[in-house]
């Protein structure tokens, strides 16, 4: 590989023009396909043979009409009463009818002295498969009631679609912080600009691409803000990499294209084996058999393979125009290595204490995971500028908070019109924590019917899920005995707690095969597997710890309001799924770049402490630099309006400062505890493990050997 990758960064530097036309080509042409394309995206919460699903598709089958439930059309009178203006009403039923999308809309209901209200809406498009475009035409379709000075918002999974607050300021400030530390790491202003651009084109290129897949894919709604966040991580943090060894080969008075070749076989085959590390991590998503996680997984992955390929392409050819110049506009006292050495050689004194101290940290952090609660996200924390807000607060003040969030009962009647029907819908209505049921919907044979349920609390609350597994588990079975009925509980908050559990069931099988993979690839990557081990056992802890703030912030709402929330929520079902993905990828970068460092430094005199020592002093400042870029960018998104995508920052930047912690503290300590044996690999292993060299020392050893 390291000679694939010395051919590429040569190609790369000798015809640097090209190289970077055709990615500005590709980039232009790959976002003008994804505008056209309009992006499409879809959240699929179907869960394959879970009661949610059953139920949709039930009424799929024979009952078409009620398949995806109802989503309110949410009204306010801002002056007098609702029934003042029937007419504009009656016309916006009417309008909301006629609409394509729209199976039915029934007759509005009123609370608060009329003063508050909704129209049913049944849409022929599930949460799956609704476009923004669509639902903005069907809130359009609300225009005469809007007219008449009544104030409309949309709910249910149409406000969801309607509702995505831009994350655009928090791009702009990852941004900014990232060329901040870029120029105090790297010492110069041009140095930090190869590493922002190319992460910008790589990060837009990779999100355009996405976003054409998406007509022949599904890709979720968040899946583009997660692809950014990871994008412009990674993507300045890969350039930093290869940046800093391009210096590092013109200081010992190498040509520049020659500089340029060996920074991408070198530093280039670090992030080739790191960048394959998060990718392989989310593909395993798949495992999980959750089609939502899936996606997400395949989406974030896709991003950053584009990444990787403008860090290995695009990069190089920039530092081949940019040559010897880039060490123009210096900052002085940018950098610091001195620092560096000082605290590489505390620990090489203290290994012990060193290691205890981080891991004790990371212990205390971790405490809160043990209450963790997955849960779907709570739309009352969306900002109040989105119209799933608005609609939220307007329900839940006019028909209490359940009105966010009815359930569907999909019934299986054989035979048809079976009276067993009446006896549900009675059970159903005198059951704690259910405050109304409609009538049952039936299909014209008798063979389907449909009850909403509204709860009494909020779709996000933990009440709500308990009230579903009771309905589930006791209420249903009791009213349906002895009789041939079958019924499923559906509904968007039923499918989400579906979601919930079953990622709580699957992520212990997602962990054990993303970390067999982490240790198995640091295993061929440094032919040892006590390393490989304790790798793997202090990235689960950083892990476990991001997880416990996580919970401590958003569960138990400790300093919730500091990052704009008004209230505590669950934690959203597939962060803790994502994060571990990403995350366990991510932690080999610093674990890599860390142990390339300490076996040059061994090959060099062969004394295991000095190693150690040296190879940390020599890696820290980069590791730091990359871990500080990483860690602003993810925490930009804190800024966001979107309360999932908070939770992604807040998540992702404590983890990425904490893995930085055990790879400049933890992780050096431990490998000097056990000393040389860290470094055991079986005799029958060692013997049949192919040699990976990951930045080709021994490939530049032989060839500079025979010129």
């Amino acid at each position: 590989m390291t000679g694939a990758l010395y051919r590429l960064g040569g190609f790369a530097a000798r015809r640097a023009r090209w190289v970077v036309l055709g990615w500005l080509v590709f980039t232009v042409a790959v976002v003008l396909l994804a505008n056209a394309a309009g992006r499409p995206t879809s959240d699929d919460t179907t869960i394959p043979g879970s009661d949610s699903t059953r139920a949709t598709e039930l009424l799929e089958a024979r009952l078409p009409g009620q398949a995806n439930g109802s989503v309110p059309i949410v009204l306010r009178a801002t002056k007098g009463k609702l029934t003042d203006d029937r007419d504009a009403l009656e016309q916006t039923v009417k309008a909301l009818q006629a609409n394509r999308y729209v199976n039915r809309a029934a007759d509005p209901q009123f609370a608060n002295g009329d003063t508050l209200g909704f129209i049913p809406v049944f849409l022929t498009a599930g949460p799956g498969d609704l476009q923004a475009d669509e639902a903005q035409e069907i809130l359009d379709a609300a225009a005469p009631a809007a007219k008449a000075g009544i104030d409309v918002s949309a709910g249910g999974y149409l406000g969801t679609v309607l509702s995505q607050p831009s994350t655009r300021l928090s791009e702009i400030v990852g941004i900014v912080a990232a060329m901040i530390v870029l120029v105090f790491a790297l010492g110069t202003v041009a140095a930090m600009l190869l590493p922002i651009t190319t992460a910008v084109i790589g990060v837009v290129s990779g999100l355009a691409f996405v976003g054409v897949l998406g007509t022949a894919i599904v890709v979720p709604s968040i899946a583009p803000t997660l692809a950014v966040m990871l994008g412009l991580g990674v993507g300045v943090d890969y350039a930093l990499f290869i940046v800093s060894r391009y210096r590092q080969l013109l200081d010992e008075g190498r040509a520049v294209g020659e500089a340029v070749a060996r920074a991408v076989a070198t530093s280039g085959g670090a992030v080739l084996f790191a960048g394959g590390t998060v990718v392989i991590s989310l593909l395993a998503l798949y495992f999980g058999g959750i089609p939502q996680v899936r996606q997400l997984g395949y989406s974030a992955a896709i991003a950053v393979v584009v990444v990787i390929a403008a860090a290995l392409t695009l990069l190089p050819a920039g530092l081949a125009l940019l040559g010897k110049r880039i060490d123009a506009l210096k900052v002085h006292g940018a950098q610091a290595s001195g620092a560096w050495a000082r605290w590489a050689g505390m620990i090489g004194r203290h290994p012990v204490s060193s290691a205890a101290a981080g891991m004790l940290v990371l212990l205390v952090l971790a405490i809160p995971v043990l209450e963790i609660r997955l849960g779907p996200p709570d739309n009352g924390l969306m900002p109040t500028s989105t119209t799933s807000r608005q609609a939220y607060d307007t329900l839940r003040e006019g028909f209490g908070e359940g009105a966010n969030g009815p359930l569907l009962v999909a019934v299986d009647v054989r035979p048809a019109n079976d009276p067993g029907l009446t006896k549900l819908g009675q059970a159903l209505a005198s059951t704690d924590g259910v405050v109304q049921v409609s009538p049952p919907s039936a299909n014209d044979a008798g063979t389907a019917a449909a009850f909403s349920v509204v709860p009494a609390t909020a779709p996000s609350a933990e009440a709500t899920q308990d009230l579903v597994n009771r309905l589930r588990d006791d209420v249903i079975p009791k009213a349906l005995a002895g009789t041939e009925l079958t019924a499923y509980v559906g509904g968007t908050t039923a499918a989400n707690i579906d979601l919930a559990d079953t990622i709580a069931r699957k992520l212990p099988l997602v962990i054990a095969i993303i970390v067999g993979l982490s240790f198995v690839l640091l295993t061929l990557a440094f032919r040892t597997v006590v390393i490989s081990a304790l790798a793997a056992v202090m990235n689960l802890l950083a892990v476990a710890a991001a997880y416990g703030v996580l919970v401590a912030i958003f569960q138990k709402g400790w300093g919730v309001g500091a990052i704009g929330l008004a209230h505590s929520a669950p934690i959203v079902s597939f962060v803790p799924l994502m994060m571990f993905a990403i995350l366990f990828g991510l932690s080999t970068d610093y674990t890599v770049f860390l142990l390339t460092r300490i076996a040059e430094e061994l090959e060099r005199h062969g004394d295991h402490r000095k190693a150690i020592v040296d190879g940390l002093a020599r890696a820290a400042s980069v590791i730091v630099a990359a871990a500080s870029i990483m860690v602003l960018v993810f925490a930009s998104f804190i800024l966001s309006g979107n309360p999932t995508v908070k939770q992604f920052g807040v998540g992702l930047a404590v983890a990425v400062a904490v893995d930085a912690v055990i790879v400049c503290l933890v992780l050096p300590g431990l490998m000097l505890v056990v000393g040389k044996a860290c470094w055991w690999l079986p005799g029958p292993v060692e013997r049949r493990l192919p040699q990976l060299g990951i930045e080709g020392d021994a490939y530049f050893s032989r060839r500079d050997a025979t010129v």
